[in-house]
Order: structure tokens, then sequence, then C-alpha cells
């Protein structure tokens, strides 16, 4: 019976007829091969995850603008909403570029 293959890129032990180990590395042309669909470029999970943050900031600032104007005894008058409406897009829009930084930090520091 034949020896398990020792992987020398991870250290994984695969079975003596294996051609590839999970890790990607192949044991006939001795190098790591990319495999398609599993490497996430990081630049790309940064961007997106900070635009869908704030794009989700900005609506969720703008519907609490609209809830607390809902809220209000009295008449709301068009100007006082508006501004009430651009102020928590802003506010949103911050706050959700702030969470999606942090999202992305902190997936930077626990891939280490």
């Amino acid at each position: 019976m034949a020896e398990p293959r020792s992987c020398p890129n991870c250290g994984l032990l695969n079975p003596p007829d294996s051609r590839r180990c999970d890790c990607g590395y192949d044991f006939a042309d001795q190098q790591v091969v990319r495999q398609a669909g599993r490497q996430v470029d990081p630049a790309w999970f940064g961007s997106v995850t900070v635009l869908a943050c704030m794009t989700l900031g900005v609506v969720l600032g703008i519907i609490a603008i609209f809830i607390i104007a809902a809220a209000e005894p009295g008449p709301t008058s068009g100007e006082g909403l508006y501004y009430g409406a651009v102020f928590g897009a802003v506010v949103g829009l911050l706050v959700g570029a702030v969470v999606g930084l942090v999202i992305v930090l902190l997936r930077q520091w626990f891939r280490r």
C-alpha cells in the first residue's frame, strides 16, 4: 500500500493517488494552481461592503427622518421635511461609510 502524500505547500496529508491538494498545489506540476471562484479580491470586497453600508445608511437615515416627522404632533412644513431628509441622508452616508470601513478592517484583522 502506498504512503499518503504530504503537500509541500500546506503540509496536508493527501491520498497517494491524488493529483491536487485542497490548497491548490498540483503534485504533477509542482506548483500552486489557483482555483476559479475560490479567491475573493480584497479590494472588491472592501468597495462593495463600504458602498452597501453607505447606501443602507442613506436609506435608513431618510426613513428615520420621515418617521420622526410623522410622530411629531401638528403640521410639518415641506421645507423642514426636505432639510430633515437631506440631513438624514448625509448622516446616514457618513455613518454607513464608517460602519463599512470598520467591517473591512475587522475582516482584514481576523484574516491574519
